[in-house]
């Protein structure tokens, strides 16, 4: 949810932290395609397992109708 211009900003300290990698985009010079790297795919995967719980700690005491 951020716009293009916002990207550039936030890819940079990933890529520094070894987190994405980017690569040329062959039919656009100006493009580069962005991807997450072993450790950002392990990195990604701890927060999402955190985020899951903290959805299911807020959520947990809801019934299916709620």
């Amino acid at each position: 949810m951020v716009t293009g211009g916002n990207v550039t900003g936030i890819v940079d300290p990933l890529e520094k932290e070894g987190l994405v990698e980017r690569t040329p985009e062959p039919a656009d010079r100006r493009a580069y395609r962005v991807r997450l790297t072993r450790a950002g795919r392990k990195a990604f995967a701890e927060m999402a397992r955190a985020h899951e719980g903290w959805i299911v700690e807020l959520l947990g005491g809801l019934t299916r109708k709620e």
